[in-house]
């Protein structure tokens, strides 16, 4: 005898949560023929609510009886994140239940599969959602699917996208991609495929008008998001370089987008060798960076008696060497540039070769730099990039140096977490020299420290003016037509157009005589 299974109507018992509403209008945006677009482009800010609410619209797809027997693909740039999409968002965000309440309420409807790649099969529909990397997805080209989900299309590379395209082109089936935008690459060209324009983005008619029934465009800043605080868009709005608090928080497209040092061509403009000797008076100070494995032993010299600070050299000893000939080398170095301290990276396996004990016993001020966990090296970075930022330094063009300057990206952990690092297959030893000379030189003027903190207040001051701004034109616009709206209504206006904070809420309320309704 078979086991009886489950009708399908019990599944409605399950209470699926509800989409935000920003995202709720992709899903339910048509043609103005009345078809559905094949391609949905999502750009938005981080902590959007991408993730959730696309996983909700998938269990929404599993569970559809209309449409039984699909197949669904949710691809991320990492199993990694496909791993938080099951694991944090399907059974502890949308079902958040302990494992025994998992077997006993969706054990009869979904089966999850931990072999990769992961998967989910709805027993009473027949669909299977496969999760998969984009690193191997593209070996897949010839499965036919009838909906893909792209979660943070901007990391992947193109060919994830075309690819496919192609496997849902074969039914006809959607795609949602959804990301923060990583500069005017790829995706912003596929984005402007479905964009309808605005001031800031005007659209592209002749484009639009060839895609117009096939894709469609969104942009949605965090700043709208139920996941986002407004002590949240604080911090990072004084703790993150402009460029990327407007690119990862605001989705503003930027012109050198996914980059994290600006100004590159104003700020590497010395000839290398320019400075073969010190300045008698002047102070100096050298980074270094031992090699590993595969790395280079870096190293570079900076004034920092002048500002903008001024690299006078930029270079690596031989590779392969003993360690006992480096650190003479560093100190000869030293010694040379009128005793300059010397920091050092002392992230990882390093501090075991005694880089510290070593220097300091041929008389030399050795300082260890720790570039270990992601809060530390942002803010060292963070500082670096401003100066970048403020043409506050003046560094050689060495060519190498400069290229990893140019690749240096960054992108978004499993945990939601900011990271900054290389390309894979690219190196950041010239970089890292920099970023911790930039660091102490910052430390070690306490002017220039002052000058710093200066601008990180003005900066989080002029973004609140101009958030401000947009507050009290938001009202005069609201006071002209708010005779047909209830006190509810204003709120969800409030919390969409990104004013979260209670005392501004109340003002508006105030404002247009509702405090009371």
């Amino acid at each position: 005898m078979s086991k009886k299974q489950p009708k399908r109507t019990e599944i409605f018992n399950l209470k699926i949560p509800r989409i935000l509403p920003h995202v709720e209008q992709i899903l339910e945006y048509r043609n103005p023929n009345g078809s559905v677009p094949r391609v949905h482009h999502v750009c938005m800010g981080t902590k959007g609510g991408k993730t959730m609410n696309f996983g909700i619209k998938l269990t929404h797809a599993g569970f559809d009886g209309k449409f039984p027997r699909r197949r669904l693909w949710w691809v991320a740039p990492e199993y990694d994140m496909c791993d938080i999409m099951i694991d944090d968002v399907f059974l502890n965000r949308i079902y958040p239940m302990h494992t025994t309440e998992w077997e006993r309420q969706l054990k009869p409807y979904v089966k999850l599969s931990n072999q990769k790649p992961r998967s989910l099969f709805f027993k009473t529909t027949g669909t299977k959602v496969e999760f998969q990397s984009a690193k191997e997805a593209p070996t897949k080209v010839g499965r036919a699917l009838n909906e893909v989900y792209l979660d943070e299309v901007s990391q992947c590379k193109p060919e994830i996208y075309y690819n496919v395209m192609t496997m849902t082109g074969q039914t006809r089936g959607q795609t949602f991609c959804f990301s923060w935008p990583r500069g005017k690459n790829w995706w912003w060209e596929e984005w402007k495929k479905g964009w309808d324009g605005d001031e800031k983005y005007p659209a592209d008619p002749a484009l639009r008008k060839k895609h117009r029934n096939t894709h469609k465009s969104w942009r949605f800043p965090s700043t709208i998001s139920n996941f986002v605080t407004q002590e949240m868009i604080d911090d990072w709005k004084s703790t993150l370089p402009e460029h990327i608090y407007r690119e990862l928080v605001l989705a503003e497209w930027m012109e050198a987008g996914g980059r994290v040092f600006q100004n590159i061509d104003k700020v590497c403009i010395l000839e290398a060798g320019l400075h073969d000797r010190p300045k008698l008076g002047h102070k100096y100070i050298i980074g270094y960076d031992p090699a590993m494995t595969r790395d280079i032993n870096a190293f570079g010299v900076w004034d920092i008696s002048v500002f903008p600070f001024e690299e006078v050299v930029l270079g690596e000893f031989p590779k392969g060497q003993a360690w006992e000939v480096c650190w003479n080398q560093l100190a000869e170095l030293s010694r040379f540039w009128l005793n300059a301290p010397i920091v050092y990276d002392n992230t990882g396996g390093s501090f075991k070769y005694g880089h510290m004990e070593q220097l300091q016993s041929r008389g030399i001020q050795a300082i260890p730099f720790e570039f270990a966990g992601v809060n530390r090296k942002n803010n060292a970075v963070n500082i670096a990039s401003l100066l970048f930022e403020t043409l506050g330094i003046r560094l050689t063009t060495h060519p190498k140096a400069r290229l990893e300057l140019e690749s240096y990206t960054y992108s978004k952990t499993k945990l939601n977490n900011i990271t900054y690092h290389a390309p894979e297959g690219m190196t950041d030893d010239y970089l890292t020299v920099r970023v911790m000379i930039a660091n102490h030189a910052v430390l070690m003027n306490p002017e220039k420290k002052n000058m710093v903190c200066d601008i990180i207040e003005t900066r989080r001051r002029t973004l609140q003016e101009v958030e401000n701004e947009q507050f009290f034109q938001f009202v005069k616009e609201l006071e002209k037509s708010t005779q047909n709206m209830n006190k509810q209504e204003v709120m969800v206006m409030l919390a969409m157009q990104g004013f979260k904070d209670p005392e501004k809420q109340l003002e508006v309320l105030q404002r247009v005589n509702m405090e009371g309704k």
